[in-house]
């Protein structure tokens, strides 16, 4: 004859079944913590920024205040495309390429515009490209 299972007897069996699972999830938890952390160290911070390409109309302040916000995120953190609208919006750059250069740096490539023509009056601030463009001078 078989008993009926007593309440203390189904909590155990219950806390049994259930201790994998919450000891998967704490365990979860905890990798996710580490990998956050690590994710954000400051021993990834950006040391170095090398700039290529075409860049004989601008000046390497404008290029640094472009990514000055850029640059206190980590290394593994920093949004590349927004970094990389960031430096197309200094004026003259037509294309800007952004990659991580591993392990603390990035580099970036500059194509500027080629200025054909002034646009407005003698005084304009606009230079049309080869491409029928227009950038600010």
């Amino acid at each position: 004859m078989k008993s009926t299972p007593t309440p203390a007897d189904l909590r155990k069996q219950l806390l049994l079944a259930a201790a994998p699972y919450v000891v998967l999830a704490a365990l979860l938890a905890v990798a996710a913590a580490l990998v956050s952390w690590a994710y954000h160290h400051p021993a990834w911070t950006v040391e170095r920024v090398d700039v290529r390409g075409d860049n004989r109309h601008q000046s390497d302040v404008s290029i640094q205040r472009a990514i000055k916000p850029a640059l206190n995120e980590s290394f593994l953190s920093i949004d590349l495309v927004k970094l990389q609208r960031a430096v197309e919006d200094v004026p003259w750059v037509r294309r800007a390429a952004v990659q991580r250069d591993f392990p603390k740096g990035l580099r970036i490539t500059i194509e500027e515009h080629e200025a054909v023509a002034w646009w407005g009056d003698a005084q304009g601030t606009q230079l049309v490209n080869v491409d029928g463009g227009f950038s600010a001078w």
